[in-house]
């Protein structure tokens, strides 16, 4: 059995872990990852090849997400974000460097979370006849 002192150095332990990890999670994970490619940008649609998005960095670089988040599927959302670009990937879409993305923020403006911290809801996309 456990003495008193043993049982609460390892309370002790596991609560400043815990109180660690929630202080530091307001904190942009892309400041602290090591990423090959991070920036701000503009989600944007492209409508050729059967339609995709892409990310048009602030750069003036054009990256395309393999695993983009439903939630970044908008056209004009501003995002901040994180991503490793990927080698030797075959694909019919002719625009950007393919990268698959590790982090991914909506930023504050028009398109992307309001003052009041609620994310806007984009128009919905007209279809084509």
């Amino acid at each position: 059995m456990m003495t008193r002192t043993i049982q609460t150095r390892i309370f002790t332990s596991f609560l400043l872990a815990g109180l660690s990890f929630v202080f530091a999670l307001p904190f942009s994970v892309c400041s602290r990852m090591s990423c090959g490619v991070q920036g701000k940008g503009t989600m944007k649609y492209l409508s050729m090849e059967g339609g995709f998005y892409g990310i048009d960095a602030d750069s003036g670089a054009h990256y395309r997400p393999v695993n983009l988040p439903k939630e970044f599927a908008r056209d004009g959302l501003r995002v901040r974000f994180c991503a490793e670009p990927l080698e030797g990937v075959m694909s019919f879409h002719m625009w950007g460097t393919p990268v698959e993305i590790v982090n991914m923020e909506p930023l504050k403006g028009k398109n992307g979370i309001n003052p009041a911290g609620q994310t806007a809801t984009p128009e919905p996309r007209k279809k084509l006849p």
